[in-house]
């Protein structure tokens, strides 16, 4: 096999492992924005409470 058939079929593999695991970072992602955001807030009422009281 030459090389343009082994990225081919490298491709088509890290294809069918994406394809198989998008439900679950699909759920991952979903669960992640809520932290997110609760981190995100809880660092600009940090950054609040430093500015006054500096």
């Amino acid at each position: 096999m030459n090389k343009l058939i082994q990225l081919l079929l490298l491709v088509f593999a890290v294809l069918a492992v994406l394809d198989a695991a998008a439900p679950a970072l699909g759920r991952l992602a979903g669960a992640l924005v809520p932290l997110v955001t609760v981190l995100f807030i809880g660092v600009a009422v940090l950054r609040a409470v430093w500015f006054y009281t500096r």
